[in-house]
């Protein structure tokens, strides 16, 4: 053993003598932190650039550099920023369109990009004139695409004015307006010496042109620059600035806001200071200046921001970002539902205790990552499809260990795996959308009915689900082990029991929305879509379970049926919102009319097949 323990020691110096020596990157740990207020909302820079990059490239992370960095880049260094290739393209037609070279990758530079618009640009203007319902999938990209290149231009100018980018060579010039000779200045070291400035300017120009000495062409130059710089003014990307005259709940403003604005205040000044310090530490590669300036920038921002924002959720935020909980929970559901099934072959009580743990150690992570979003946004966690879908997996997941620990026969173990895994997988094809915790539509936000009808209505889907996957069990084991009827009868019961709660919570649910609406809208029921698709829900777990009261739905007919209301889910929850009508249309879908469809089908195929196989094989069975 310590023979191998020396060889393996040996092999890592070998590779650290033969990695190539590189710059250490600049720590973005303070610089992450800073708070930045977009859409109305305040969250740490960090997440502001994970969802631009992802956004971007659809990641939050590329080439092994993190969106942070990429957003420091971005505003820091744009000659270096715009070489890399971040933005993805995956339709062949839209690079076709732009004559990019194609490419495995799909990516390309916010240079070539910005190139490629440049010469189609009589194209793209045509394009954008057509409404946006007649043009192609191609097209929509095009115009999108072509409105993120403006988005990204504009925030990588968004500090430009703390940016020291230019320099006085002479030192007569220089000393005239209070700089030293051959040090990079910013604009905003400018403004403060314009009048100064204009003086000179007014002489220089006074002159004719063979007058003009090499001293007066660089005060000349410069005062270009500066024009060319004052371009930017006005641009409200990167509201890092909070409102600093009492005017709580005041947007926040950007740094050539605050200039062109007055908007600031002498802490503005200061704080200002810190960014151009950092700007200076970045543009060096100064690593102990870097973070210093970040971890007193971060400091100044936090007590700037604390009168009129909530820095414990910002800090939370951060934290959240980092630790990915969903993502963490969706692994260890994955490794629960492999427990499962290795479980039904050799059922062996280490095993479903090993799923278990899993599952239940999932549960908390993803429990976890629910308060931190409760405390982050300051209201419950439903009130996007996002944040109903993880929050629906959590509910399905905990009904899932209630419902193994009274049968400790790694049932619900399996039914727990099933709906965790594939709910928390299409929430993380929704996450990589970007932002995940947008503001609400105004008459979204009420915390009150948010914590009771949205609530309510999600755990009866929850439940719903857990029983059609109970439902799925059944017919899978009636098929493939129909001498179990012990066992059958036994999960055909929980079926039920299950099914019962589902309808109560869509039920309660579906009258307290009524309750609502009555109250925004003026009126308890108008037969909009979203209410359509939750009543469509309770009439269908009320028609399974008076059919099998009257005895028309026998024991398999009725499993048919309480399977099939995934399907019935599916159309109330996600199904409603593609008919964009109606009060409940709020945009929270896109995209995804073909994944319901291909769901729905499969689903129905499936059923009536496993459906004929069973009555095809019981018949053969009495007959013979």
């Amino acid at each position: 053993m310590r023979g191998l323990l020396s060889l393996v020691a040996l092999l890592l110096a070998l590779l650290c003598l033969a990695a190539p020596a590189r710059a250490e990157p600049l720590p973005m740990e303070h610089f992450a932190r800073i708070p930045v207020q977009e859409g109305g909302r305040v969250k740490p820079l960090d997440s502001f650039a994970r969802d631009a990059l992802t956004r971007l490239s659809g990641r939050d992370t590329l080439e092994g550099m993190p969106a942070i960095a990429w957003l420091a880049e971005l505003l820091l260094d744009q000659e270096r920023a715009y070489a890399r290739p971040r933005v993805h393209i995956p339709n062949p037609e839209v690079a076709t369109a732009l004559e990019l070279p194609a490419r495995d990758t799909h990516r390309y530079s916010f240079r070539e990009l910005s190139d490629a618009v440049q010469k189609q640009a009589s194209m793209l203007r045509a394009l954008l004139a057509i409404p946006e319902r007649d043009r192609t999938l191609a097209q929509n990209q095009l115009a999108d695409l072509q409105l993120n290149l403006l988005w990204v231009a504009r925030l990588s100018h968004a500090v430009s004015l703390i940016q020291p980018q230019f320099i006085l060579h002479e030192a007569t010039q220089a000393e005239a307006l209070s700089l030293s000779a051959g040090v990079p200045f910013s604009y905003l070291d400018m403004m403060e010496r314009t009048h100064a400035f204009v003086a000179r300017m007014d002489l220089v120009l006074k002159k004719k042109e063979s007058a003009l000495t090499d001293r007066d062409r660089e005060l000349i130059a410069l005062g270009e620059g500066m024009r060319l710089m004052a371009m930017d003014s006005g641009n409200p990307l990167l509201a890092i600035i909070p409102p600093q005259w009492g005017r709580d709940g005041e947007e926040w403003a950007s740094a050539w806001s605050v200039l062109e604005e007055g908007r600031g205040s002498p802490r503005t000044s200061a704080y200002l200071a810190l960014w151009q310090a950092m700007a200076g530490a970045y543009t060096s590669q100064d690593t102990a200046r870097w973070a210093d300036t970040s971890a007193r920038a971060q400091e100044e921002a936090f007590r700037l921001a604390e009168p009129v924002a909530r820095m414990a959720a910002v800090a939370l935020e951060y934290q959240y970002d980092r630790l990915h909980p969903f993502p963490v929970s969706l692994a260890l559901y994955a490794l629960a539902l492999a427990c499962a099934v290795l479980y039904v072959f050799a059922p062996r009580a280490r095993v479903r205790q090993a799923g278990l743990v899993l599952l239940s150690l999932g549960a908390v992570i993803h429990g976890a990552g629910i308060i931190a979003r409760v405390f982050i946004m300051a209201r419950p966690p439903v009130a996007t499809l996002y944040e109903s879908i993880v929050f629906v997996a959590l509910i399905a997941v905990v009904g899932a260990l209630l419902l193994e620990r009274r049968r400790r026969d790694g049932l619900g173990l399996t039914v727990g795996g099933i709906v965790a895994t594939l709910l928390q997988s299409i929430g993380m094809r929704y996450a990589a959308d970007g932002e995940t915790m947008g503001m609400l539509a105004a008459v979204l936000n009420t915390n009150f009915w948010l914590a009771t009808h949205v609530v309510t209505i999600t755990i009866g889907y929850g439940c719903a689900l857990v029983t059609a996957t109970l439902a799925h069990l059944y017919l899978l084991r009636r098929l493939f082990q129909p001498t179990a009827k012990a066992a059958l009868t036994e999960i055909l019961r929980t079926c039920q029991g299950v099914g019962l709660v589902a309808l109560f919570f869509a039920a309660l649910g579906t009258i307290l929305g009524g309750i609502w609406a009555d109250q925004s809208w003026g009126r308890f029921w108008g037969w909009d879509p979203k209410e359509n698709g939750a009543l469509l829900l309770v009439l269908w777990l009320s028609w399974l379970f008076h059919g099998q009261l009257a005895g028309i739905l026998r024991p398999l007919a009725f499993a048919a049926g309480m399977a099939a209301t995934a399907i019935v889910v599916a159309l109330a929850w996600f199904g409603v919102n593609l008919l964009a009508v109606g009060l409940h249309s709020y945009g929270f879908t896109e995209h995804i009319a073909q994944r319901l469809a291909w769901f729905c089908g499969s689903e129905i195929l499936f059923l009536l097949l496993i459906y004929f196989a069973i009555r095809v094989r019981e018949q053969k069975e009495r007959s013979a």
